[in-house]
């Protein structure tokens, strides 16, 4: 490090440690200095022996380690400290120290508004992605712990813990930029980053993501179609510049974002997770080829269960470095995601950051659940709102009867939106989020859909209250002419009261939806000999189409020929078979 920490600060922080309550003891000493766990600082630090020993060994690691994991042990010290008003008040004048050291990122300019809502960060957004960074090398040193690195590693955290923003905006950027030094060369790497089914299915979604990925390298986009059979390790061979023999050989990594999508998609998502899991393996050839294709996927905490329902999954994600474990981020760097974006970067416009903001809302956000999506919708509205009076992001405003804090930001927002679509419009709600709500036969948790646009074509309340809600930035639609929709974060299924209730009563009709959709498919897409043996009984059959018909559900199901087909009702069902000519005069009897 080029900055040294001066003896005087050196002296006041070892004072500080030694006297915290605890320090004495080993035990003590591990919960006080508990929010260095996230850093590699915690692993270097021998944490046994006397207290002023302690003090002085952690203070020697200052120059490896910068002064990043000093400030977040400040913060953490501020929020749990007596509230004797020296301590604090020498606190505050460390972690302004420990601030002064840092190493700041290279302004970059941004022309956008610089809080994303609930949509998470992408590759292109790393310019205002702040608040990660020890995440981020602790990621990077996981990939990179064995050999030649973790060829399939699972991303696990909470809804709403920020894994989508952490692979893209952190890593993969970091990757794209060549600012990895443990993977030398990774800008010449070929990054696809995937959703199981935004295309259709995961085989189609693959293709499409590694299309976009060659056409921005100006390569042939038909490439792409080797994904549709074959072993995916042979076509990494034919994607990537022959073997050097080299380490730093380019690789061919897939971002497969959530990836809890695929367990929910029955014989399809177990196919499509057997071929990745397959392409990582190396060639059994005699010399025990690595493979170069990699995978790097993030999952919902609560679907964590279902890698163990499956083997080949079960033994990648139990093997050294196969699981990444991501938690909610601490007070400190909830600050910096207030306030790097607008101090730290070359924004269009000057604004004016109230210094008491950033604290104020990171408390806020670490005190509930899903705090993180919260803020990041709260930022982003209180950014719209300043705007118009003065481009200044205000406590003042922030705590104002008109805004309101974070606490129910969203759905004030939702409800808003709803009504400002008028009457008749929650009938209309139920019809759209019908589409866009999953729930698993296994889970409690809802989870996203998609959707196409053009579903709602011909039913122009729906439609308008789509695209109302995607100008809210509820929802979210990508560019291509018929555009896909999906919730912009699960934090809407949850965090407004009149959806929540709703899912909640409609629970058991959305599961039944998705069984039926997953189970006709399944059918008509195995063995044709099969297809006039029916796999429901007549009696479910009727229990399904009573059920999905109370929920205003059926008729629009029925437009589906595999379902309307597993759905006909029995005498429907015979007619149908002896008017098959398939169908032989014995069983026609």
């Amino acid at each position: 490090m080029a900055q040294r920490l001066a003896h005087h600060v050196h002296l006041r922080f070892e004072r500080l440690l030694c006297g915290l309550t605890g320090w004495n003891t080993q035990a003590g000493r591990e919960g006080a200095l508990s929010a260095l766990r996230d850093y590699e600082m915690w692993d270097d630090l021998d944490r046994s022996g006397g207290p002023r020993e302690v003090a002085v060994r952690l203070l020697g690691l200052f120059d490896q380690h910068g002064p990043e994991p000093f400030c977040a042990l400040l913060a953490d010290l501020r929020t749990k400290s007596e509230t004797s008003p020296e301590r604090l008040a020498e606190i505050a004048a460390l972690e302004k120290e420990f601030h002064s050291l840092r190493t700041r990122r290279r302004r970059e300019p941004w022309g956008r508004p610089p809080y994303r809502g609930l949509a998470y960060f992408d590759r292109e957004h790393a310019p205002i992605f702040f608040g990660r960074d020890a995440e981020v090398q602790a990621l990077i040193r996981h990939i990179t712990s064995t050999g030649q690195g973790r060829r399939f590693t699972v991303v696990v955290g909470a809804s709403g813990s920020g894994k989508s923003s952490l692979v893209r905006a952190g890593l993969w950027a970091r990757l794209a930029a060549g600012q990895v030094p443990e993977l030398p060369g990774s800008e010449r790497w070929l990054i696809s980053a995937m959703k199981p089914y935004v295309m259709g299915s995961p085989t189609v979604s693959l293709r499409a993501s590694l299309a976009d990925a060659l056409k921005s390298l100006d390569r042939d986009e038909d490439l792409a179609g080797g994904v549709e059979s074959g072993s995916l390790f042979d076509l990494a061979e034919q994607l990537l510049p022959p073997r050097t023999g080299s380490p730093h050989d380019p690789r061919w990594l897939v971002i497969l974002d959530q990836m809890e999508e695929l367990f929910g998609a029955g014989a399809e998502g177990v196919s499509f997770l057997d071929r990745l899991l397959e392409g990582t393996q190396p060639r059994a050839d005699g010399g025990q080829t690595p493979s170069r294709f990699h995978v790097l996927a993030t999952l919902r905490a609560d679907f964590f269960h279902r890698c163990l329902e499956h083997p080949p999954l079960k033994r990648a994600v139990s093997r050294e470095g196969g699981q990444f474990l991501l938690s909610a981020p601490g007070r400190l760097a909830l600050e910096r995601m207030v306030s790097g974006p607008v101090e730290e970067v070359d924004l269009r416009e000057p604004w004016i950051l109230d210094p008491a903001l950033p604290p104020a809302i990171a408390a806020d956000a670490e005190r509930q659940a899903g705090g993180l999506a919260l803020m990041a919708f709260g930022l982003r509205e209180l950014f719209d709102r300043c705007a118009a009076t003065g481009r200044t992001l205000s406590l003042e405003t922030y705590r104002s009867e008109a805004f309101g804090g974070l606490s129910g930001v969203i759905g004030r927002r939702a409800d808003a939106t709803l009504a400002a679509l008028g009457e008749g419009s929650e009938a209309t709600l139920w019809r759209v989020f019908a589409q866009l709500v999953h729930i698993g036969q296994d889970e409690a948790a809802p989870t996203r859909r998609r959707e196409r646009r053009s579903v709602w074509n011909n039913e122009p309340a729906a439609a308008a209250l789509v695209d109302a809600f995607v100008k809210a930035r509820l929802l979210v639609a990508d560019g291509t002419a018929d555009p896909v929709v999906e919730v912009a974060h699960e934090a809407l299924l949850t965090e407004w009261p009149k959806l929540a209730g709703w899912i909640v009563r409609a629970r058991e009709a959305l599961r039944l939806r998705d069984r039926v959709r997953v189970a006709a498919h399944e059918w008509m897409q195995g063995d044709p000999r099969r297809h006039n043996r029916r796999p429901w009984a007549t009696d479910l059959c009727e229990e399904a189409r009573n059920q999905l018909a109370e929920a205003g559900w059926l008729d629009k199901l029925l437009e589906d020929p595999a379902i309307a087909r597993l759905l006909l009702r029995e005498e429907d069902w015979l007619l149908v078979e002896v008017q098959d000519p398939a169908t032989t005069n014995l069983r026609r009897r």
